[in-house]
C-alpha cells in the first residue's frame, strides 16, 4: 500500500510485512531474525557443528531474547515443548527407546576462536522402557570443568525421583533417594553455609 507496507491475507498491514494466516517455511530452509546469514553452532547431541534453521541473533538484550506470553482467563501459562519420534516422516509415529534424548538445552560461549565450546546443558531423556501412555524420563544437568572443552554430567533426577550428584547409580529399588559420589573435602567453610560431601574412609 501507499506507506510501503505489504499485507498477505489482509488489506491493512500494520508493519513492513503483515501475514494474516498460517505461514510455511519448507523443510531444509531457515528463518534468521536480526542478521543476514545463519551462524554455525555446536550440537552436543550430534557431536558436530550444526546450523539451526531458526536463529534469533542480536547485539543487545532485547533483540537476542525470545519471549513467550499467554493472555488467557485460566491458570495455564506459556509452554516450551520438545517432541522426539524415531519415525523419519514428520507427524508419523515410531516409539522411542530407553536412553533416547528427547530435548536439550545448551549454552555456548565465544572462546576467542568460535562459538562451538559448550559451558553447560540440561538433557531430557527416556529413562526406562517406554510404551503406550508410558514414558519414563530423567533430567540430566551437565557442566564443563575449567580448562576443558566438553560437558560432564553433574546431577540427574531419574524416573523414580532419585537424585544423583556426581553419580548415576542407585541401589536396587531405590526411589526418592539422594546419592552423593565421593567428592573433594572442602578446605574452608563459608559462613552460614552447610556443605555436604561424600568420601571413602575405608
Amino acid at each position: 500500500q501507499g506507506d510501503g507496507n505489504v499485507g498477505i491475507g489482509t488489506t491493512g498491514p500494520d508493519n513492513k510485512l503483515t501475514v494474516n494466516g498460517d505461514a510455511n517455511i519448507a523443510n531444509g530452509n531457515g528463518l534468521i531474525i536480526g542478521h543476514t546469514a545463519q551462524v554455525t553452532f555446536w550440537s552436543t547431541v550430534l557431536a558436530a557443528t550444526s546450523i539451526p534453521e531458526l536463529q534469533v541473533l542480536g547485539t543487545a538484550d532485547a533483540d537476542s531474547t525470545i519471549g513467550l506470553g499467554a493472555w488467557t482467563s485460566d491458570a495455564q501459562g506459556p509452554q516450551l515443548s520438545f517432541i522426539k519420534s524415531r519415525n523419519t516422516t514428520i507427524g508419523s509415529s515410531t516409539i522411542v527407546n530407553s536412553g533416547d534424548n528427547l530435548g536439550y538445552i545448551l549454552s555456548l560461549g565465544d572462546d576467542g576462536t568460535d562459538f562451538q565450546t559448550p559451558a553447560s546443558a540440561i538433557s531430557f531423556n527416556v529413562d526406562g522402557t517406554p510404551g503406550a501412555n508410558d514414558m519414563p524420563g530423567r533430567i540430566v544437568f551437565l557442566t564443563t570443568l575449567d580448562g576443558q572443552a566438553s560437558l560432564t554430567e553433574r546431577m540427574r533426577i531419574d524416573n523414580a525421583g532419585n537424585v544423583g550428584i556426581g553419580t548415576s547409580t542407585f541401589g536396587t529399588s531405590a526411589a526418592g533417594v539422594l546419592a552423593l559420589f565421593n567428592g573433594t573435602v572442602p578446605s574452608t567453610s563459608p559462613a552460614d553455609t552447610v556443605q555436604l560431601f561424600s568420601t571413602d574412609i575405608s
